[in-house]
């Protein structure tokens, strides 16, 4: 199946992004209780948090972007889970 819409507006890498899809009560509910992350302004597509979750689909990490110091984190969290994984 075609990525979802999201997913071709940020130009995500197939291979490389999962975007999930579905009815939007059933994704509240996913966020919430399974990746513990809110909804933040009534939007889950919007939010400044998100998780990273390794191939075992465990949560490893969780940023909020809207902070100067997350995307340097994430990054050097992803070379270290690289690292495990090699």
């Amino acid at each position: 199946p075609p990525p979802p819409a999201s997913a071709r507006r940020y130009k995500a890498i197939p291979a490389r992004w999962r975007f999930l899809t579905g009815p939007p009560d059933a994704l509240r509910i996913l966020s919430s209780n399974t990746f513990h992350l809110a909804e933040v302004g009534g939007s889950l597509e919007h939010s400044s948090r998100f998780a990273l979750i390794d191939r075992k689909m465990r949560i490893r990490a969780y940023y909020d972007t809207s902070t100067t110091n997350a995307i340097p984190q994430l990054l050097e969290d992803i070379r270290k889970l690289r690292s495990e994984i090699l």
